[in-house]
């Protein structure tokens, strides 16, 4: 065998061994969370910055993940985000995602409870994007209240349009746009 080869082999051993040990890698509170406000007590460690559980999403399909989602959102903001895949999240708001953001929600769901109100909205609208997920509006026929509003919504203040928005392999419905 190689050198290369036996080392890779090891790398393996290590890993396995690592795992079936049940040892669990820790994340601390990032400088940007700690800008967001968060500390120790708001995260769980045992997930990496930027995952949905790490802010206590719980994503049952039955629990409101509103604030967890946005507070992910907030402590990451220009940064990537991961919807975690299998989970349903609901929420009952708007959740409000800065510039230079991505999102990934691949095989996620993320299910509005309130009519007529956006899942997801970038106030700035300058690359956003969103890959993935299947983005579920309450869908009941209730008009949203700005005309241009849908399940997911970006709008710039100002004359300038929003730019560099990309939204892939995304599932979008029960919106109701008025």
């Amino acid at each position: 065998m190689s050198n290369a080869l036996l080392h890779k082999l090891a790398v393996v051993m290590v890993i396995t061994t690592t795992l079936n040990l049940g040892c669990v890698a820790t994340w601390p509170v990032t400088s940007y969370e700690s800008s967001a406000g968060l500390t120790a007590r708001d995260i769980s460690s045992n997930y990496e910055p930027g995952d949905a559980r790490r802010y206590k999403a719980i994503g049952n399909n039955s629990a409101d993940d509103t604030a967890e989602l946005q507070k992910m959102l907030t402590a990451n903001a220009g940064r990537a985000v991961v919807l975690t895949p299998g989970l349903t999240f609901r929420i009952a708001g708007t959740l409000s995602v800065s510039d230079g953001t991505t999102i990934y929600a691949y095989s996620a769901t993320i299910r509005q409870t309130l009519n007529g109100v956006p899942i997801l909205q970038g106030a700035g609208g300058d690359k956003i994007t969103v890959l993935g997920g299947t983005w579920q509006g309450a869908g009941s026929g209730t008009a949203f209240t700005d005309a241009d509003a849908g399940c997911i919504y970006f709008n710039k203040s100002g004359t300038d349009d929003p730019s560099d928005i990309r939204i892939e392999d995304a599932e979008v419905y029960d919106c109701s746009t008025g």
